[in-house]
């Protein structure tokens, strides 16, 4: 009982270390920027918006999902903006973790698979959990897992109430992502783990029925409703260019998937941590506590391992195998045959997309169920660990790099974000204002035109903010090493969080910087103000 007490202990250390660099991301591409302004008017907002955006691309019946994705942002600031998303990524390894415990009946490895999931995945640039669209797929993708759960309870039980159940969750998970209905084949591969095809070949064809008349049912709502709302999104329409593309896509996605793939099968990542790498103490020491926790948890797992020779059945290992590899392709399918990923995924283009979060789980399970079930020899054991801590201490690594660097990247928003809520900004009036820097894409964050201006709308100051492509305005606003440099008629104010002392630099004009003296700051909003005059 001690043991089993300080086991969870060393997990919860574990789990907490793996949490940091998910904490520290932010915001990290232009999408999910918009969907948290939208949330940052409130709800009614936020759901027209997304309606708007929902119905604009064909997609009437995935207006469902509109709750739990304003739940992501529910918190707008840099502390709690990543709490709701790191739950649902959680929340989708606890179920997946109990889908596969409760058909497997092992819950030894369904904890050491959980563990896994959680340590091995992968922090990047991409349009795909943890990175973004966090809650707008993962808790759809939590909605399909208890529709296994539930079809699972249905086969061991015959309880009618069950599969209605299951269904219904099975509905709604492919009306928030229509990509789900690819995972339907996957209640063909738990009945025949679970049932004898030879014995009861009827009773799967009946059992399987039932879902498969959901997804067909499902599929004939969305194309009526497609009918209705006609998609001007091209992410959802059919364009395969040729064959060979599409296999390259599947093919790409499903390296993607598999735990590792940034740090070994990317070279475009390999030179983003080159561009990024910044060693800390901090950091190493988490990476060390991490992988120590992960080690004493690995052998403690397998120290409770029991292997039932009766079930050792070369057949069963195999189609596991084959069901998981075939589950890492399925998500991948909807997009090999979209108009917008032809040509466009690979290492010039889409790296990973959202269905590889799904695909990851199915690689996971496949690297779990090896190392557990087939290494039976202790050596392979202590081969198959090495590998596999060499492996995640890469990923850990990688994943301090990338989340701190999206953190500046948000405490950049945040910074010219809360510039425009001071009281100076308001002051200024309805200005126009030219800023190339504010419209500075910066890694995945890019910002749309009327980004600013409307952002100033919603903090009540007026201000018209344009990229200097656009304009030709004199009030000017220029943002380096974390100062706001802002030109108001012919004046200039630097806004920074820091107390300058002294002579410093500040910036004229596109080509002409000097060096002026700082001095009687004015406090507004956390900011210290400084006031030049007479430079041009």
């Amino acid at each position: 009982m001690i043991k089993d007490k300080k086991l969870l202990m060393i997990g919860i250390l574990l789990c907490c270390m793996i949490m940091v660099p998910l904490f520290n991301q932010g915001i990290m591409c232009g999408d999910e920027l918009t969907t948290r302004f939208n949330a940052m008017n409130g709800f009614g907002f936020f759901l027209k918006s997304f309606m708007q955006e929902q119905l604009s691309k064909g997609r009437a019946l995935a207006i469902v999902v509109a709750l739990p994705s304003y739940l992501g942002f529910l918190f707008s600031g840099n502390e709690c903006f990543r709490v709701v998303q790191i739950i649902s990524i959680f929340l989708d390894v606890f179920l997946f973790s109990y889908l596969v415990n409760k058909l497997m009946k092992d819950k030894y490895f369904s904890i050491f698979l959980g563990v896994f999931l959680v340590a091995f995945l992968p922090i990047s640039f991409e349009n795909t959990a943890p990175n973004a669209f966090c809650t707008l797929f993962n808790f759809p993708f939590a909605f399909l897992l208890l529709s296994y759960i539930f079809f699972l309870d249905y086969i061991d039980n015959k309880n009618i109430s069950k599969i209605f159940i299951s269904m219904i969750l099975l509905f709604v998970a492919e009306m928030c992502y229509e990509a789900f209905i690819a995972l339907t084949p996957l209640y063909l591969f738990i009945l025949l783990y679970r049932m004898n095809i030879k014995q009861e070949f009827k009773k799967i064809v009946v059992y399987l029925s039932i879902p498969f008349f959901t997804s067909c049912l499902y599929l004939v709502t969305y194309i009526l409703c497609s009918k209705i709302y006609v998609s001007n999104y091209a992410g959802n329409q059919l364009g395969i260019s040729d064959i060979k593309g599409s296999i390259a896509i599947i093919g790409h996605l499903f390296k993607a998937a598999i735990p590792g793939f940034f740090i070994w099968g990317s070279d475009k990542y390999r030179f983003l941590l080159k561009i990024f790498w910044n060693f800390s103490v901090a950091e190493m020491f988490r990476v060390g506590i991490l992988v120590i926790s992960f080690i004493y948890v690995l052998f403690n797992l397998f120290g409770k391992r029991k292997l039932n020779k009766t079930e050792m059945i070369w057949k069963k290992h195999i189609g596991v195998i084959i069901s998981s590899i075939i589950c890492m392709i399925l998500p991948s399918l909807p997009i090999a045959v979209s108009e917008m990923y032809q040509g466009g995924v690979g290492e010039n283009g889409f790296v990973a997309l959202p269905v590889t979060y799904f695909s990851y789980y199915f690689a996971v399970l496949i690297i779990c169920y090896i190392v557990w079930f087939l290494l039976k020899d202790n050596w392979k054991i202590v081969m198959a660990a090495v590998c596999i801590c060499v492996i995640l201490t890469g990923i850990q690594f990688s994943n301090g790099v990338f989340s701190q660097e999206q953190n500046r990247n948000f405490n950049r928003l945040e910074q010219m974000e809360n510039c425009l809520k001071t009281d100076m900004f308001k002051w200024f009036g309805n200005t126009e204002f030219v800023s190339e820097d504010m419209f500075k894409t910066i890694n995945s964050m890019a910002f749309y035109d009327s980004y600013w201006t409307q952002f100033s709308a919603y903090c009540g100051n007026g201000a018209v903010i344009s990229n200097k492509e656009v304009s030709d305005k004199q009030n000017r606003i220029y943002y380096r090493d974390n100062k706001m440099y802002v030109w108001y008629n012919n004046e200039l104010y630097v806004f920074t969080y820091d107390t300058v002392m002294g002579e410093d630099l500040v910036i004229v004009t596109d080509e002409k910087c000097s060096f002026q003296q700082y001095k009687n700051p004015i406090r507004d909003h956390g900011f210290n103000i400084y006031h030049f005059q007479n430079l041009n």
